[in-house]
Protein backbone atom coordinates (compact mmCIF):
# COMPACT_ATOMS: atom_id res chain seq x y z
CA UNK A 1 0.00 0.00 0.00
CA UNK A 2 1.51 3.68 -0.97
CA UNK A 3 0.36 6.48 0.21
CA UNK A 4 -3.25 5.36 1.13
CA UNK A 5 -6.11 5.87 3.97
CA UNK A 6 -6.25 3.89 6.42
CA UNK A 7 -9.41 4.14 8.95
CA UNK A 8 -9.31 2.60 12.14
CA UNK A 9 -13.15 2.01 13.35
CA UNK A 10 -12.57 0.72 17.03
CA UNK A 11 -16.47 -0.09 17.74
CA UNK A 12 -15.78 -1.47 20.62
CA UNK A 13 -14.73 1.33 22.48
CA UNK A 14 -16.33 3.85 20.46
CA UNK A 15 -12.96 5.37 18.26
CA UNK A 16 -12.06 6.38 15.11
CA UNK A 17 -9.44 7.84 13.69
CA UNK A 18 -8.13 8.49 10.30
CA UNK A 19 -4.25 8.27 8.41
CA UNK A 20 -4.12 9.77 5.45
CA UNK A 21 -0.60 9.24 3.18
CA UNK A 22 -0.40 5.92 4.61
CA UNK A 23 2.43 3.52 3.29
CA UNK A 24 2.45 -0.11 4.34
CA UNK A 25 4.99 -2.76 2.86
CA UNK A 26 5.74 -6.20 4.17
CA UNK A 27 8.34 -8.55 2.45
CA UNK A 28 10.47 -11.46 2.76
CA UNK A 29 13.95 -10.59 2.11
CA UNK A 30 15.88 -13.33 0.03
CA UNK A 31 17.78 -14.06 2.94
CA UNK A 32 14.68 -15.06 4.90
CA UNK A 33 13.16 -13.61 7.88
CA UNK A 34 10.38 -10.84 7.51
CA UNK A 35 10.42 -6.72 7.17
CA UNK A 36 6.87 -4.34 8.27
CA UNK A 37 7.29 -1.65 7.28
CA UNK A 38 4.73 1.73 7.74
CA UNK A 39 4.56 5.35 8.07
CA UNK A 40 2.81 8.21 7.32
CA UNK A 41 3.94 10.70 4.94
CA UNK A 42 2.89 14.67 4.68
CA UNK A 43 3.08 17.59 7.20
CA UNK A 44 3.10 14.79 10.16
CA UNK A 45 5.18 12.15 8.37
CA UNK A 46 6.25 8.86 11.05
CA UNK A 47 7.82 5.77 9.88
CA UNK A 48 8.26 2.48 11.89
CA UNK A 49 10.28 -0.45 10.88
CA UNK A 50 10.61 -3.49 11.92
CA UNK A 51 12.67 -6.51 10.54
CA UNK A 52 13.00 -10.23 12.05
CA UNK A 53 15.99 -12.25 10.49
CA UNK A 54 15.83 -15.99 9.29
CA UNK A 55 16.78 -18.20 12.02
CA UNK A 56 20.60 -18.69 12.56
CA UNK A 57 22.66 -20.87 15.05
CA UNK A 58 19.07 -20.91 17.16
CA UNK A 59 18.99 -17.08 16.78
CA UNK A 60 16.86 -14.55 14.81
CA UNK A 61 18.49 -10.92 14.46
CA UNK A 62 15.75 -8.04 15.22
CA UNK A 63 16.16 -4.68 14.03
CA UNK A 64 13.50 -1.99 14.75
CA UNK A 65 14.00 1.84 13.87
CA UNK A 66 11.41 4.34 14.67
CA UNK A 67 11.13 7.81 13.44
CA UNK A 68 8.67 10.61 15.28
CA UNK A 69 6.31 7.40 16.13
CA UNK A 70 3.05 9.10 18.25
CA UNK A 71 2.65 7.35 21.18
CA UNK A 72 -0.98 8.32 20.52
CA UNK A 73 -0.58 5.58 17.42
CA UNK A 74 1.22 3.16 19.95
CA UNK A 75 -1.75 3.37 22.14
CA UNK A 76 -4.37 2.98 19.33
CA UNK A 77 -2.08 -0.21 17.86
CA UNK A 78 -1.62 -1.86 21.64
CA UNK A 79 -5.29 -0.92 22.21
CA UNK A 80 -4.75 1.11 25.33
CA UNK A 81 -7.72 3.11 26.57
CA UNK A 82 -8.77 4.38 29.88
CA UNK A 83 -5.30 4.22 31.40
CA UNK A 84 -4.51 7.08 34.45
CA UNK A 85 -1.69 8.25 32.65
CA UNK A 86 -1.85 9.57 28.68
CA UNK A 87 1.19 10.95 26.51
CA UNK A 88 1.42 12.91 23.46
CA UNK A 89 4.74 12.64 22.44
CA UNK A 90 7.08 11.70 19.26
CA UNK A 91 9.21 8.58 19.60
CA UNK A 92 12.87 8.15 17.66
CA UNK A 93 14.99 5.82 18.08
CA UNK A 94 16.57 1.95 17.04
CA UNK A 95 17.00 -0.96 18.72
CA UNK A 96 18.86 -4.51 17.63
CA UNK A 97 19.00 -7.58 19.23
CA UNK A 98 18.16 -11.75 18.87
CA UNK A 99 15.90 -13.38 20.33
CA UNK A 100 16.68 -17.12 21.71
CA UNK A 101 14.50 -20.49 21.22
CA UNK A 102 12.20 -19.01 24.20
CA UNK A 103 11.61 -15.75 22.86
CA UNK A 104 14.10 -13.54 25.10
CA UNK A 105 16.37 -12.05 23.89
CA UNK A 106 20.05 -13.19 24.28
CA UNK A 107 21.18 -9.66 23.88
CA UNK A 108 19.10 -6.54 22.89
CA UNK A 109 20.18 -2.84 22.93
CA UNK A 110 19.20 0.35 21.65
CA UNK A 111 18.24 4.14 22.33
CA UNK A 112 14.98 5.73 22.48
CA UNK A 113 14.61 9.58 22.43
CA UNK A 114 11.56 12.21 22.32
CA UNK A 115 11.55 15.86 21.50
CA UNK A 116 8.74 18.33 23.20
CA UNK A 117 5.32 16.74 24.33
CA UNK A 118 3.22 16.48 26.97
CA UNK A 119 2.49 14.04 29.72
CA UNK A 120 -1.41 14.21 30.96
CA UNK A 121 -2.61 12.54 34.17
CA UNK A 122 -6.56 11.91 33.33
CA UNK A 123 -7.56 13.09 36.35
CA UNK A 124 -6.60 16.35 36.33
CA UNK A 125 -6.77 17.07 32.37
CA UNK A 126 -6.21 20.61 32.88
CA UNK A 127 -3.23 20.80 33.75
CA UNK A 128 -0.45 18.66 31.12
CA UNK A 129 3.06 18.05 32.08
CA UNK A 130 5.09 19.52 29.36
CA UNK A 131 7.93 17.93 28.65
CA UNK A 132 11.29 19.75 26.58
CA UNK A 133 13.09 16.31 26.02
CA UNK A 134 13.68 12.52 27.09
CA UNK A 135 15.76 9.58 26.47
CA UNK A 136 16.20 6.38 27.46
CA UNK A 137 19.05 3.62 26.75
CA UNK A 138 18.37 0.27 26.62
CA UNK A 139 20.19 -3.00 27.42
CA UNK A 140 18.96 -7.03 27.99
CA UNK A 141 21.05 -8.41 30.96
CA UNK A 142 20.83 -12.23 29.59
CA UNK A 143 22.65 -12.60 32.40
CA UNK A 144 19.54 -11.32 34.77
CA UNK A 145 17.14 -12.40 32.34
CA UNK A 146 15.89 -8.24 33.35
CA UNK A 147 15.36 -5.36 30.86
CA UNK A 148 17.18 -2.07 32.29
CA UNK A 149 16.72 1.32 30.65
CA UNK A 150 18.32 4.32 32.50
CA UNK A 151 16.29 7.41 31.37
CA UNK A 152 16.43 10.91 31.57
CA UNK A 153 13.18 13.39 31.22
CA UNK A 154 14.12 17.24 30.91
CA UNK A 155 10.71 19.39 31.48
CA UNK A 156 12.24 23.34 31.79
CA UNK A 157 14.55 23.47 34.27
CA UNK A 158 13.34 20.27 36.37
CA UNK A 159 15.64 17.22 35.43
CA UNK A 160 14.30 13.90 36.24
CA UNK A 161 17.13 10.58 35.90
CA UNK A 162 16.40 6.90 37.12
CA UNK A 163 16.85 3.47 36.02
CA UNK A 164 13.99 1.28 34.70
CA UNK A 165 14.42 -2.33 35.01
CA UNK A 166 11.60 -4.62 32.89
CA UNK A 167 11.60 -8.84 33.85
CA UNK A 168 9.90 -11.07 32.11
CA UNK A 169 7.38 -13.87 33.90
CA UNK A 170 9.42 -16.71 35.10
CA UNK A 171 8.94 -20.03 37.38
CA UNK A 172 7.64 -17.84 40.60
CA UNK A 173 6.43 -14.69 38.66
CA UNK A 174 3.59 -14.71 36.45
CA UNK A 175 3.10 -11.34 35.50
CA UNK A 176 5.82 -8.91 33.85
CA UNK A 177 7.69 -6.68 36.82
CA UNK A 178 8.29 -3.11 35.78
CA UNK A 179 10.51 -0.88 38.67
CA UNK A 180 12.45 1.77 39.25
CA UNK A 181 15.67 2.54 41.21
CA UNK A 182 19.05 4.85 41.50
CA UNK A 183 18.99 8.20 40.00
CA UNK A 184 18.16 11.73 40.67
CA UNK A 185 15.46 14.15 40.94
CA UNK A 186 15.94 17.85 40.69
CA UNK A 187 13.29 20.43 40.76
CA UNK A 188 13.52 24.28 39.95
CA UNK A 189 12.77 26.25 42.51
CA UNK A 190 10.88 29.85 42.69
CA UNK A 191 12.78 33.01 41.38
Amino acid sequence: LKNGKLIVDDQQRGNKWNFDNITVGLRRPSSGGVALTIGEEGTHAWSLRVAVGAPANGVRSVDIRADKVSTSNIRLALRLKDRTYSADLLLSGELKGELGRDGLPTYFRGKVTSGAGTIIDSDTPDYPMAIDSAEAEVEWDAGRRVLLAPFKIISGANRITLLAHLEPPNDNVTDWQLGFSGGTIVLAGFD
